[in-house]
């Protein structure tokens, strides 16, 4: 039986694929375009909407790493060199602890975090967003709802040029880890 709940719900589901599309249309010739504009998208492929995250970039031809928390072997292995090299963004969404241990390692190199959204998913399954960044960034952030489907909008809010035109270091948040009784990723830009 369809009750209003269950109309509701398919109501979102359809709302979060007409605005996970829409941004991408919309910012047609974006400064990530190419894979030359950007070192790497890292997306936490434990999680569904890192993986939606990641299919946008994917999609795009754009390089990509899946982690699963831990980013020593990334940072050692590749994007240390690839950075000291050429000085491109790292655009990503995983978990606080990845974000943390990314801002740390971003240090030798001479970048930090620009922007930030932390999505916080309480027992009940509620999302809420947290935005630092552009102010760009922040009115794109606070559109975008309670209901999962977050990834593809973030990774089509990554590729917009008029993120990157502003300069801006986001606040870092308090530590590393998220609150016992709650589920957080960030959706971040280093540069």
């Amino acid at each position: 039986m369809v009750n209003r709940r269950t109309l509701l719900k398919l109501g979102s589901v359809g709302m979060a694929v007409a605005v996970a599309q829409a941004p991408a249309r919309a910012f047609g010739s974006t400064l990530l375009g190419d894979s030359t504009g950007l070192a790497r998208a890292v997306f936490d492929e434990r999680f569904a909407e890192a993986q939606a995250f990641a299919s946008v970039f994917q999609s795009r031809g754009m390089p990509t790493t899946g982690i699963r928390g831990d980013v020593a072997a990334l940072w050692y292995r590749d994007l240390k060199a690839r950075l000291l090299e050429r000085r491109l963004p790292i655009v990503g969404l995983t978990d606080r602890t990845a974000l943390f241990c990314l801002e740390e390692l971003a240090r030798d190199v001479g970048m930090k975090v620009q922007g930030r959204i932390d999505h916080t998913f309480d027992q009940g399954g509620a999302l809420t967003h947290q935005v630092t960044g552009p102010s760009a960034w922040t009115a794109a952030g606070h559109r975008l709802g309670s209901q999962q489907g977050f990834g593809r909008v973030m990774a089509s809010l990554l590729t917009d040029p008029t993120l990157h035109g502003e300069s801006f270091a986001a606040q870092k948040h308090t530590g590393p880890f998220s609150a016992v009784d709650r589920k957080q990723l960030v959706s971040w830009w280093i540069a």
